[in-house]
C-alpha cells in the first residue's frame, strides 16, 4: 500500500486534466533528491535488446532500471545478487544484467552456473549477476522483460545517443514508496512543489502549471485494466444468469420428483416425522447436487485457466497472471455452492412438506395441489426461457460487433501484409546511415518473388499508440492536432491506402535536397481547407507551413478499429530524422512465406540486425480485437449453455405433465379424441410457456442492451433482428424438445391408461 506510480497532469491548455507518465532522466534525478523526505523514488524504462545467442541475433525485451529499483520493491534474487545503486553511478561503466526467471529457465536450462557468465547484447558483453524470482516481471503487468540492466547503460542498450542528460527526452516512468507516516496527499503536495521548482525556466510547454498525481501501485500497472473491466463485468453478469437458469432448472426437476413423493411424505408426517427433519432431508440432497457441481467447476477451472489467458493474449505471449484456483477461489466456490443448493432446494422442500395429511392420504397421484405446483413449474420454465433470450440476444449483439469490426472498411487492406520491427540504431547505424540502410533493404525486399510493394513506417497500426502534433496550415483558420506517421515511398502502396487526390511519395521525396512534402488524410484536409482541394497548399507541423501537400488519402484506422476519423498526416523519413521503423510488405502469396527471404536479405546487409516481432497485419488486427473476441466467444458459450438448460427444463416439465395426465389422456382417446389432438394438447402447453418467456425476455434484452451499449459497434442496443433470431431459435428448439413428450402422449393406449388410473 506504500507503493505509488508518479504521474503528472497539466492544469491548463489543451491537455488540461490528462495524466502523463513520461519523464526525462535529469527530471527524475532532481525530483528524487528534492522529495527524499516524502518518498523514495525509482525509475524504469523498456527497451528492445538484440541478443547474440548460438550465433544468431534475436530481439528480446529489456528493462532499464535505477539502482534502487529492486531494493525499493523488496525483490530478492533466487540466484546471485541484485542491481544496486553502485551499479548505476557511471554512464556505461557497469555492463551487468539480471535475468528473468523464465529467460533463465529457457536459455540456461535453470543452470546455477549462469551467474557470472556473459551475454552479448547490442554488441557489448554483459555479466549476469543474478536471477529474479519466478513470476516477477517488473511493475507493468503486460510487459515481459527478459533482462534487467542498470539505467546508466541506456546509450549502449538503446543504441542511440545518451538520454541521461537530455531534459526534453521523456522516456522514463517513475514509481516510489512513501516514507513511513507520509500520506499520499502530503507526498503529492511535496512532489508537486519540487516538480515546479525543477521545471521553472524550461521550455514554454513545460512552464504551464502542472501537478503530480500519485496512483496506487500495489497491483502493478496495466493500461488495459480499465479496458477489460466493463467486459468482465458483463461476462460475470452472464455467468450469474446462467447460474440462475441452472437453479431454476434443478428446482423444477426437484419439484417434479417431490410431487411423486407426495403420498410418501404424507405417510411420514402421519406417523410422527417432523416437518423440519423432512425439509432438512430434501435440502441435503440439493446441497449434495450443488457440491458435486462445485467440485466439477473447480476441475474445469483448472483446465480452463490457460485457455482464458490465451484469449486475453490474442495468441501472443500469455499475460503473467496466476489464475489457478487458490484458497479464495475454493472459498468462493464453496459459498456459491451452498447458496445455490439452498436456492434451488428450499422452495421444493417447503412445497413438498406443506401438505394436509388426511386428504393427501386419500388422494391419488393427480390430486389436490398438483395444479398449483404445475403452475409454479411453468413459471420457472418461462423464467428460464426469458433469461436464455437475454443471453442469446447479448451473444448476437457481441457477435455482430466482432463481425462489423472485422469486415468494415478501415482505409487499407488487412489481407496479405507482413509486418516486422527494425531498429538500425541497435546495430550501430547513425544519422544518414539509417536512411541508407532502409533504402537498401527496401530495394532488396522489393526484388523478392511474391512481393508487390514494401515500405517502412514509424507508427505501428492498431497498436493503441499514436504521436500527435499541432498543424499549421497555409490560409487556414483552424490549426488542429493530427496524428503523424513517418513513412517511406512504397508504404501507401503496401497498405493499399487509396489516394483521393494528388500522388504518393516517391524516392525523390526523401533525397537530401528535396523540397519538403507531406501527404494528409481527408479528415485533416477537411479540418484545414473545408471542401477546397488541398493539393499544392502548404502545411507545417508545430511551426511554419513549409511542406507542400502532394496527396490526400482516405481516412484510416490507426490507433484502434473503434477510432473515429482522426486527422492524420504522413511525412518522409528525412523530414523527421532517422529512427526505429516498422517494415510493411504487401505480398501476392502467403505473407509468412516471405519472412525467411526477408531475413536473408537483412542479414546480407548486416548480420547483427534482427527482424523482430514478425506478424501479419491480419494478426495485428485480431490482437486489437481481444476484448470483442472475448465477449463474443464467451457470451456465445453462455448462450448455448442457457439454451440447453432451458430446453432440458421444458422437456422435464412436459414429461412430468404427460405422466401425471396419463389417465386423462387415456379417457380422451377412449372417447374419440385423435392422436393429433393429443399432440397439440402437449405442444400448446409448450408454446404458451415459451411465448410467455419470450415476451418477458424481449423486454429484458432491450434493457440489457442499453447497459452494454458502450461495448457495441455498428449495431443498435436493441436490434430487432437479433432479438427475433434468438426468439425463433428458442421457439424451434423448444418445439423440438416438446416433440418427444408429445409423441409419447399420442401413443398412449387407452386401455392401459385406464388400468393405470
Amino acid at each position: 500500500e506504500e507503493l505509488v506510480f508518479v504521474r503528472y497532469k497539466y492544469l491548463e491548455g489543451r491537455s488540461a486534466g490528462s495524466v502523463y507518465t513520461g519523464y526525462a532522466y535529469p527530471v527524475y534525478s532532481d525530483l528524487r533528491e528534492r522529495s527524499a523526505a516524502s518518498a523514495e523514488l525509482f525509475a524504469f524504462g523498456g527497451a528492445g535488446v538484440d541478443l547474440v545467442w548460438s550465433g544468431e541475433v534475436e530481439r528480446i525485451d529489456g528493462l532499464l532500471v535505477s539502482g534502487n529499483f529492486l531494493e525499493v520493491l523488496g525483490v530478492q534474487p533466487v540466484l546471485g545478487r541484485t542491481i544496486t545503486p553502485a551499479d548505476d553511478r557511471v554512464p556505461g561503466g557497469h555492463p551487468v544484467a539480471m535475468l528473468s526467471y523464465s529467460f533463465w529457465k529457457n536459455r540456461f536450462g535453470g543452470d546455477a552456473g549462469a551467474v557470472g557468465r556473459q551475454v552479448v547484447m547490442n554488441g557489448l558483453a554483459y555479466t549476469v549477476i543474478g536471477v529474479l524470482p519466478n513470476g516477477f516481471t517488473g511493475t507493468t503487468l503486460n510487459s515481459h522483460p527478459d533482462v534487467f540492466v542498470p539505467m546508466m547503460m541506456q546509450p549502449q542498450i538503446q543504441g542511440q545517443e545518451s538520454a541521461l542528460a537530455r531534459r526534453g527526452w521523456k522516456w522514463l516512468s517513475i514509481g516510489g514508496r512513501l516514507r513511513a507516516g507520509v500520506s499520499r496527499a502530503r507526498a503529492e503536495a511535496a512532489l508537486t512543489g519540487a516538480f515546479a521548482g525543477i521545471e521553472k525556466g524550461s521550455a514554454a510547454e513545460t512552464r504551464m502549471r502542472m501537478s503530480i498525481v500519485l496512483e496506487p501501485a500495489a497491483r502493478g500497472d496495466y493500461w488495459q485494466r480499465d479496458r477489460f473491466a466493463n467486459a468482465l463485468y458483463v461476462l460475470m453478469a452472464a455467468v450469474g444468469l446462467v447460474l440462475l437458469i441452472a437453479c431454476a432448472n434443478v428446482a423444477n426437476l426437484t419439484m417434479a420428483r417431490a410431487a411423486s413423493w407426495h403420498r410418501e411424505i404424507s405417510v411420514r408426517l402421519a406417523i410422527g416425522a417432523g416437518r423440519p427433519r423432512l425439509i432438512a432431508q430434501l435440502l441435503t440432497e440439493s446441497l449434495a447436487i450443488a457440491a458435486s457441481g462445485g467440485v466439477l467447476g473447480i476441475v474445469l477451472a483448472y483446465a480452463a485457466d490457460s485457455a482464458l489467458l490465451r484469449i486475453f493474449g490474442a495468441g501472443a505471449r500469455a499475460l503473467p497472471l496466476d489464475v489457478r484456483p487458490d484458497v479464495r477461489v475454493l472459498a468462493f466456490t464453496l459459498a456459491i455452492s451452498v447458496a445455490t443448493g439452498v436456492l434451488f432446494g428450499i422452495f421444493p422442500a417447503f412445497s413438498a412438506t406443506r401438505v394436509d395429511v388426511n386428504p393427501a392420504l386419500k388422494e391419488d397421484a393427480g390430486g389436490t395441489g398438483s395444479r398449483r405446483r404445475l403452475l409454479a413449474r411453468r413459471i420457472l420454465v418461462a423464467a428460464q426461457v426469458a433469461l436464455s433470450l437475454v443471453l442469446l440476444s447479448g451473444a448476437g449483439l457481441f457477435a455482430k460487433t466482432l463481425r462489423n469490426l472485422r469486415t468494415m472498411d478501415i482505409g487499407y487492406d488487412r489481407q496479405g501484409v507482413l509486418m516486422a520491427d527494425l531498429d538500425p540504431r541497435q546495430a550501430g547505424y547513425r544519422g544518414d546511415g539509417i536512411l541508407q540502410f532502409y533504402d537498401e533493404l527496401l530495394g532488396q525486399v522489393r526484388q523478392i518473388p511474391g512481393v508487390e510493394a514494401a515500405g517502412v513506417a514509424s507508427l505501428s497500426v492498431l497498436s493503441g499508440g499514436m504521436v500527435t502534433h499541432n498543424i499549421t496550415a497555409e490560409g487556414a483558420t483552424q490549426h488542429p492536432d493530427a496524428l503523424m506517421t513517418v513513412v517511406s515511398a512504397g508504404y501507401l502502396e503496401a497498405m493499399r491506402m487509396r489516394l483521393v487526390a494528388g500522388r504518393a511519395f516517391t524516392a525523390r521525396d526523401n533525397l537530401p535536397n528535396a523540397p519538403k512534402t507531406i501527404v494528409i488524410n481527408e479528415a485533416l484536409a477537411r479540418a484545414c481547407f473545408g471542401d477546397a482541394n488541398p493539393v499544392g497548399r502548404r502545411l507545417g507541423i508545430q511551426g511554419k507551413a513549409d511542406a507542400e501537400i502532394i496527396g490526400v488519402v482516405r481516412n484510416a484506422k490507426y490507433v484502434d478499429l473503434r477510432d473515429g476519423d482522426r486527422p492524420a498526416c504522413y511525412i518522409p523519413p528525412r523530414a523527421y530524422g532517422a529512427q526505429a521503423m516498422g517494415l510493411y510488405v504487401r505480398t501476392a502469396i502467403e505473407p509468412a512465406a516471405v519472412a525467411a527471404p526477408i531475413r536473408r536479405e537483412l542479414h546480407a546487409i548486416n548480420t547483427h540486425m534482427p527482424l523482430a516481432r514478425v506478424r501479419t497485419l491480419e494478426e495485428q488486427s485480431e490482437r486489437s480485437l481481444v476484448e470483442d473476441r472475448l465477449l463474443a466467444t464467451l457470451s456465445e458459450a453462455f448462450g448455448a449453455i442457457a439454451l440447453a438448460l432451458a430446453v432440458v427444463g421444458l422437456y422435464g416439465v412436459l414429461s412430468f405433465m404427460v405422466a401425471r395426465r396419463t389417465g386423462e389422456i387415456g379417457i380422451r382417446l377412449a372417447l374419440g379424441a385423435g392422436r393429433i389432438d393429443v399432440m397439440w394438447l402437449v405442444l400448446r402447453e409448450s408454446v404458451a410457456v415459451v411465448l410467455a418467456g419470450i415476451v418477458v425476455g424481449a423486454w429484458g434484452a432491450g434493457q440489457s442492451g442499453k447497459l452494454v451499449k458502450g461495448l457495441l459497434f455498428g449495431v443498435k442496443a436493441w436490434d430487432v433482428w437479433t432479438v427475433a433470431g434468438a426468439a425463433v431459435l428458442l421457439l424451434v428448439t423448444a418445439l423440438a424438445a416438446t416433440w418427444v413428450p408429445a409423441r409419447r402422449a399420442a401413443r398412449i393406449e387407452p386401455v392401459r391408461a385406464l388400468r393405470y388410473e
